[in-house]
């Protein structure tokens, strides 16, 4: 899933790990012979040069990355296979009379694991008590609850929550199963586990 915003001149992409993305020249003129353009990223590395023809398509002149990146539709640059560390401000720039930032887009790649864990867990004959942690590669938030033998309840009887870097992180009971959810700027994801078979598990009797 690719989400695109517009800011001002810059314009913001938000890409989750693992798909492509294409970049466009937005038109660029590239019919003039020996003009070249740079696809420049955060500011500094150059990650192509293309040579402007007037009859025939421009000449890549050399490709930085050819593993994670390729020039397609004569100038545009298309990202392969977006990691993390794709993240950053991409600008494409014309050279000819002086040097004119034609394109520019801030890209941010995000993911969406959600990783729920049992911290510990004391049981009893009546009272099934456990504390369980929710974590992405961002942020994690822990919350306990109580179980006893009709129903179970979040111990600060409120939904936790956490936000950070645009990810959010929810934990909340419901039907007796512990759910986290995780969101970002492109998708969601979550995770649950069942308080009576972890209760269950861990003492060889259910809390209910």
């Amino acid at each position: 899933l690719i989400v695109n915003k517009l800011l001002n001149s810059l314009k913001l992409f938000f890409v989750t790990t693992g798909n492509d993305l294409l970049l466009d020249a937005d038109g660029a003129d590239c019919s003039e012979d020996g003009v070249p353009i740079f696809w420049r990223f955060n500011e500094k590395d150059n990650l192509v040069r293309l040579t402007c023809h007037k009859d025939r398509e421009p000449t890549v002149n050399k490709l930085k990355y050819p593993e994670r990146t390729e020039i397609t539709e004569k100038t545009s640059l298309k990202l392969k296979n977006c990691r993390e560390d794709f993240t950053g401000v991409y600008s494409a720039i014309r050279i000819s009379a002086e040097e004119e930032v034609v394109a520019k887009y801030n890209v941010t790649v995000e993911v969406s694991p959600v990783h729920l864990t049992v911290d510990s867990v004391l049981n009893s004959s009546d009272v099934c008590n456990l504390t369980v942690t929710c974590s992405t590669d961002h942020s994690s938030v822990s919350s306990s609850f109580t179980c006893g033998k009709e129903t179970c309840k979040q111990d600060n009887g409120q939904q936790t929550d956490t936000s950070q870097q645009g990810n959010l992180l929810h934990i909340y009971l419901s039907d007796e199963s512990v759910i986290c959810n995780h969101s970002n700027q492109v998708s969601w994801a979550n995770s649950t586990k069942r308080i009576e078979l972890i209760c269950f598990l861990n003492d060889g009797a259910s809390c209910r």
